[in-house]
């Protein structure tokens, strides 16, 4: 499948998001609490899936996908930070 997308869309980008429904309690890299992207004050577990959102953007005449941007979302601001798309916060894969 991966093969496939680099195949058919010209560009990537993949926003990892950390969810893990059994993993409560759960730290970013640096130690602070990565509550779930869907948690709010009334439903503090939010979401217990591992998440991520994919961006696939294909042209009408694609010449195959040059790039793949990929970054994680940690810590409580990550629905904040989610609208940024600066490349400089995320990894270029390809």
């Amino acid at each position: 499948m991966r093969e496939r997308y680099l195949q058919v869309f010209d560009r990537i980008w993949i926003d990892c998001l950390n969810g893990d429904k059994y993993k409560t309690g759960k730290l970013t890299p640096d130690g602070d609490p990565d509550p779930s992207v869907f948690s709010t004050e009334w439903s503090r577990e939010g979401i217990q899936v591992g998440t991520a959102i994919g961006l696939l953007v294909r042209r009408l005449k694609s010449s195959g996908c040059e790039d793949v941007w990929f970054r994680h979302l940690w810590g409580a601001a990550k629905r904040e930070e989610l609208p940024e798309i600066g490349r400089s916060a995320r990894r270029q894969l390809v």
